[in-house]
């Protein structure tokens, strides 16, 4: 579904943490039955992958639309911003992944889809144990840097020529340090109820 540009700026208002708390948790279970699937191997499946860059953006925004609200000039942004190689890992996070619940899709701006995706394809063991917050900051922060480190890669060869400029690469790196911040910080009190535990456990050990 294509929508015009204010529906990403409305959701950038809110942080991303915001706009995940109104998922259940049977929403989540669907996320992690979605990222649960074995992933593609590109070379085994290469005759079915979009050959040219062209091919492999309308497949990506395609996929996006069938399953999200996307805005509407989000196809000639995505094509305009992203090399091949870098966009081929995004391609390969989709295929990865089986389809997630609209309502997530739906929380997440256009560009958050994107790295999420690319994320997919770098992190092979996600920690389903983590809050749904810390499971999809973790996967858009890291399909970010992926993205990033395959242009610099390719253009420290000479491959590509100009500078990279990610949409929303301040944002998603700030909501990243402000996620994992607030979740290591929830942390400490049950690690230190557990060493109490344990503690006490070795004391009553003792007396019997």
């Amino acid at each position: 579904m294509l929508l015009n540009n204010s529906d990403n700026k409305e959701k950038m208002k809110k942080l991303l943490e915001e706009r995940l708390i109104g998922l259940n948790e049977e929403i989540f279970e669907e996320i992690k039955r979605a990222l649960s699937i074995p992933y593609i191997n590109p070379k085994k499946e290469w005759r079915s992958m979009p050959y040219l860059k062209d091919d492999l953006n309308n497949a990506i925004v395609g996929y996006l639309s069938r399953i999200s609200r996307v805005s509407r000039n989000f196809k000639s942004n995505l094509y305009s911003t992203i090399n091949k190689e870098p966009l081929k890992r995004v391609y390969y996070g989709i295929k990865s992944t089986d389809e997630l619940p609209k309502e997530f899709m739906n929380s997440l701006t256009d560009w958050e889809k994107v790295y999420f995706f690319a994320g997919r394809w770098d992190i092979r063991k996600p920690n389903f144990t983590e809050p749904i917050d810390v499971l999809t900051v973790k996967h858009v922060y890291e399909g970010l840097n992926l993205v990033n480190k395959h242009h610099f890669k390719r253009k420290a060869k000479g491959q590509y020529t100009r500078q990279l400029e990610l949409p929303e690469r301040k944002e998603v790196r700030e909501a990243y340090k402000r996620i994992i911040k607030a979740y290591e910080e929830k942390l400490v009190p049950k690690k230190e109820e557990r060493k109490t535990e344990e503690k006490q456990k070795i004391v009553q050990e003792a007396l019997f």
